[in-house]
């Protein structure tokens, strides 16, 4: 399939072999780097899986992230010297939803790197010995995150709006959860998740798509892959309430710090509505807590915030909340602050022109990222996990209103709120 924006004057070609791997390339001919990125939605959330006849899979928390770390093992090669002969550059990432692989390139010689991309991703190949030697690496990787005091705050954040939700733990996992990952766990994930079928190919490149697909169908068409069980993410139903609503945190900083949390309960919805109101939420919260709210400068003049003050709204299918934080040290004066502000928003609509200046923001920003490779791979994978293309993604963002704005706002109770005070030690 072929997709031309004439408005963008960008094109999309997406294919889906006959081993179910999908393959979407954004052609860029007068761009000179190649970015391809390899990835499973398989992350840290995918700590409980449930299949087509209800049978639950438990793993261990940071299974996602070590399978991470073990597929770029191999007893032939070292792959990332291997990527480096090839003149391309080499990473992976794994986050809530998903764990990828990727390379950049300048070089238009495509087909061994990417060769190299499906063949290290496509191939597990471990021992007792490996997985062992690796959870002492991954161990210490754990603990410089440890040390982090805002990674801690987050965490501890989410600790207290859930009780059961994977949100609790860390993407790398627990020192339990690390030490406890066997063999037959990574190979039981792995099978389950890395089949073609569940696998999406991003390729940002000026080399023609039909010259990057028949590399592709090519590598494809020599391996052979077991049958797939279709498995989905489970998460445990989750009470509405937060788990702890007061906590204070002792933490290795030198100023003190407040973290306000509301639990949300998204609707679910089709995929485009769920991102309208994802977008409405954002363009409110950021009209009111931004310096295009006359008052906000007034707020740190008068030492009611910070300029570190900053906010964070995720509505997802799976999960939703909201956080503030600031480096302010009275919580109930932050808290009251905040929850002022938010029935001032559920109050009073955006001024059309704040939303068009808004959209403006949001346009630009989604213009620059078709001149970033690595940024748009990344982009084109979350579109294609929520469902909703980026140019069906940016006609949404175009057809809000203020009225639209100001009912989502309104629908949504902030009712279940923590409050996490941050202390220096």
């Amino acid at each position: 399939m072929k997709y031309y924006s004439e408005r963008f004057d960008e094109t999309l070609i997406r294919e889906t072999l006959k081993n179910g791997l999908d393959v979407i390339i954004l052609e860029k001919p007068k761009f000179q780097t190649t970015t391809c990125m390899f990835t499973t939605f398989f992350g840290s959330l995918d700590q409980k899986q449930i299949d087509d006849e209800g049978n639950i899979y438990s793993y261990p928390y940071g299974i996602a992230h070590f399978l991470e770390h073990k597929l770029f093992e191999s007893d032939e090669e070292d792959v990332l010297r291997k990527f480096a002969k090839y003149g391309a550059l080499v990473n992976a990432y794994t986050s809530y939803d998903e764990t990828s692989y990727y390379f950049t390139t300048s070089s238009r010689k495509i087909d061994e790197p990417l060769n190299l991309l499906l063949d290290f991703v496509q191939k597990l190949s471990i021992s007792e010995q490996s997985v062992s030697k690796e959870k002492k690496i991954i161990e210490q990787e754990r603990l410089m995150y440890e040390q982090d005091p805002y990674s801690k705050m987050c965490l501890e954040g989410y600790r207290m709006m859930y009780e059961k939700h994977p949100l609790r733990e860390d993407i790398v996992g627990t020192k339990e959860s690390i030490e406890s990952i066997s063999v037959d766990d990574l190979e039981r994930a792995y099978q389950l998740n890395y089949h073609p079928s569940k696998m999406h190919l991003l390729i940002y490149t000026p080399i023609p798509s039909e010259e990057i697909l028949e590399i592709v169908r090519e590598n494809q068409n020599q391996k052979r892959f077991p049958s797939i069980v279709n498995v989905h993410r489970y998460i445990e139903q989750e009470s509405c309430n937060v788990l702890t609503e007061r906590k204070d945190l002792k933490l290795e900083v030198s100023t003190g710090r407040c973290y306000v949390g509301y639990k949300l309960v998204p609707e679910i919805c089709e995929p485009k509505i769920m991102l309208e109101k994802d977008w409405a939420l954002k363009m409110c919260f950021d009209a009111h807590f931004s310096s295009l709210n006359p008052n906000y400068q007034l707020w740190i003049d008068q030492k009611t915030i910070t300029p570190f003050f900053t906010y964070e709204e995720n509505y997802e299918k799976e999960y939703a909340n909201l956080v503030f934080h600031d480096e302010v040290e009275d919580i109930e004066k932050f808290s009251r602050f905040i929850g002022t502000q938010i029935e001032e928003m559920k109050k009073h609509m955006i001024s059309d022109e704040k939303l068009l200046q808004m959209k403006r923001r949001a346009l630009g920003g989604f213009l620059s990222l078709f001149d970033s490779a690595e940024t748009m791979v990344s982009t084109l994978s979350s579109s294609v996990q929520r469902n909703v293309s980026v140019f069906e993604e940016i006609e949404i963002i175009e057809s809000l209103t203020v009225q639209r704005c100001f009912e989502v706002i309104g629908s949504i109770p902030f009712e279940h709120e923590i409050c996490l005070k941050v202390v220096g030690n």
